[in-house]
């Protein structure tokens, strides 16, 4: 007979329910999301106007040009990651940014300028004299050395394309956004600007061509194109198809799904062309990067969804822009560094999700604004510092997942505001002081996981008025004190895990009312008294763990009435008297540890009725030394 240290299912009260959690959509998007969280409202009031001939000289470009500036936008990525922490041009065009190596300025301008033919006149310009004369911001400066490489207008009055046009029609990288050519002639070109309806087709086929040529999209079908996203539907709990793309009757793309395309590479700049779009979900492709400040510009988005990819960098500060927005999803990405406090300003937003990252540092009070929220997920990052109390104004939430972080601190007694919230994760951190009786105010709790922190004092009774509560999981914290009869109450209980507390007396008889109950865990406390026989009417029960206890008397013959059980740990306790012969009823056990008590009298020959067995383990007892021979038909016996 072989020890072994029991391996239980812990009760899933702390698992996201979708995981991707906090989702739903709001209104007027569908109620879809990327099982995660999502996006709002608002409308553009105005469109530049399109540059067609711009887009004309564009499209006349020799292939030998197309590569040569491919090949400088290679080359300054790869300078720009080098030196992600000086200023580059690309942070530039949003900071005021002071220059510690004009150097490196004039080195990436170059990597430009070279296949463009226009090292000459890059010469000319004195960039470092130009900043200590001006202090100037390096987008400034850019743009003035931009108007020096523009020349002008051709006899037939069609204004040439600037660098900024080069990059931005190429859509090789953030340089051409924020550059203007700055032009005399009335007819302007800017490549943050937005596109006109007949170009937006041309936009998304440049943007996305693997996309485009798998679909047979083109510019004559695009406005009819009928392919379909597999999404989540969070109201139906279900997958539904939608439409890849949805356009406005005169062409303006209004709704973008890009959903598990295999999208490489990062995430295009030029979408922020797409003025009039509400809907952006490119959830589960291979996307890198950071997530460009350019699409913090589009402020018509209600939904934003670029989860499940490979993003990394810190959040955008100016993610605070999308006013409109309801859902966001950034979950399922190696996004780092602290939620920016400028999320505060999304005063519309109903689904934050940020999951699975790696994001640090504490949580923003500011997330108390949000006062529509209804799913919040942070689960699964590196966030410390205390939970806010602010929290406690998003009474309209009905999901918060904070599981495995580094909070620390109290649970605000304010949580116990959010009377519409359903489930509430806060497992795995490192959160100290009583649990919060105002917790028995959230009578909608359906999962409530407080797991693996360092909680003390006793389980309040209150908890007992949770009627709709299916999973509570409290295991492995220091809580006190005996277990409230009132738990018995919760008759819609599926896992109840108390294992691994300092919890003292009796197990009351009340838990045998608990008939939905699929997972009892409570092993290691300092339990006394016998098991109550009411167990025995536990008949969903799958795993009975109570073991490392000071338990006593026998072990009730009820139990052999538990016919779905698979693991039966009864073992280091003081149970004393013979095994009963009515364990042998239980045919779907796998796992029956009785070792470590003080059972006598023979192995019951009974035991051979359980052929599922895979481990047994009687040492550590009085019993008699013959195996019975019925034992030999347990063949999938691997430990005794």
């Amino acid at each position: 007979m072989l020890l072994l240290a029991p391996v239980v299912p812990a009760p899933a009260a702390d698992a996201d329910p979708d995981a991707d959690a906090a989702a739903a959509a709001a209104p007027p998007v569908p109620a879809v999301v990327d099982p995660a969280v999502a996006v709002a409202d608002t409308a553009d009031t105005a469109d530049a106007a399109p540059d067609a001939a711009a887009a004309a000289s564009a499209a006349a470009w020799p292939p030998e040009l197309h590569a040569a500036l491919a090949d400088a936008a290679a080359a300054l990525e790869r300078r720009i990651a080098r030196h992600a922490a000086r200023p580059t041009v690309m942070q530039a065009l949003h900071f005021q940014s002071a220059i510690d190596d004009i150097a490196e300025l004039d080195a990436v301008l170059a990597e430009i300028a070279r296949p463009l033919g226009i090292e000459a006149e890059l010469a000319q310009i004195d960039i470092a004299a130009a900043v200590k004369e001006d202090q100037a911001d390096l987008s400034v400066l850019v743009q003035r050395i931009v108007r020096k490489l523009t020349p002008a207008a051709d006899p037939d009055g069609v204004p040439p394309l600037s660098l900024a046009d080069h990059l931005g029609a190429l859509s090789m990288h953030e340089l051409a956004s924020d550059i203007s050519s700055d032009r005399d002639s009335d007819v302007g070109s800017h490549a943050g600007a937005g596109a006109g309806p007949a170009q937006e087709a041309d936009i998304l086929i440049r943007l996305f061509p693997a996309w485009a040529a798998r679909s047979g999209i083109t510019a004559d079908n695009f406005a009819s194109f009928a392919g379909k996203a597999r999404v989540w539907d969070t109201d139906l709990r279900n997958w539904v198809e939608l439409p890849q793309l949805v356009c406005s009757p005169d062409g303006r793309v209004l709704e973008l799904r890009l959903v598990e395309q295999n999208i490489e590479g990062k995430i295009p700049v030029g979408l922020a062309k797409l003025r009039h779009l509400r809907l952006l979900d490119l959830h589960s492709n291979a996307l890198v990067g950071p997530l460009p400040r350019e699409i913090c510009t589009m402020a018509s988005l209600e939904y934003l969804s670029v989860s499940r990819n490979k993003l990394s960098g810190e959040i955008p500060a100016d993610i605070g822009n999308l006013v409109n927005l309801a859902c966001l999803a950034l979950h399922h990405n190696d996004f780092a560094g602290p939620l920016p406090h400028e999320i505060g300003r999304l005063a519309k937003l109903t689904h934050l999700g940020v999951a699975q990252n790696r994001l640090s540092g504490p949580l923003p009070a500011e997330l108390g604004k949000l006062v529509n929220l209804v799913g919040l997920g942070l689960s699964e990052n590196q966030i410390n510092g205390h939970v806010p109390p602010e929290l406690g104004n998003l009474v309209k939430l009905t999901y918060l997942g904070l599981n495995q972080n580094r909070l620390e601190g109290p649970i605000p007694r304010e949580l116990g505001n959010l009377v519409n919230l359903s489930f509430l994760g806060m497992s795995e951190n490192r959160l100290e002081g009583e649990i919060p009786p105002e917790l028995g105010r959230l009578i909608h709790l359906t999962g409530l996981g407080l797991r693996d922190n360092a909680l003390s004092g006793p389980i309040p009774p209150e908890l007992g008025g949770l009627a709709d509560l299916v999973q509570l999981d409290l295991h492995n914290n220091r809580l006190s004190g005996t277990i409230p009869p009132e738990l018995g109450r919760l008759t819609r209980l599926s896992g109840l895990g108390l294992s691994e507390n300092n919890l003292e007396g009796p197990i009351p008889p009340e838990i045998g009312n608990l008939a939905a109950l699929a997972v009892l865990g409570l092993s290691e406390n300092n339990l006394t008294g016998p098991i109550p026989p009411e167990i025995g009417r536990l008949s969903n029960l799958v795993c009975l763990e109570l073991s490392e206890n000071h338990l006593t008397g026998e072990i009730p013959v009820e139990i052999g009435n538990l016919v779905e059980l698979t693991q039966l740990h009864l073992f280091n306790n003081s149970l004393s008297g013979r095994i009963p012969p009515e364990l042998g009823s239980l045919v779907n056990l796998k796992w029956l540890w009785l070792n470590n008590n003080d059972l006598v009298g023979p192995i019951p020959p009974e035991l051979g009725h359980l052929v599922n067995l895979t481990e047994l383990d009687l040492s550590g007892n009085l019993l008699d030394p013959a195996v019975p021979i019925e034992l030999d038909k347990l063949i999938n016996l691997t430990t005794r």
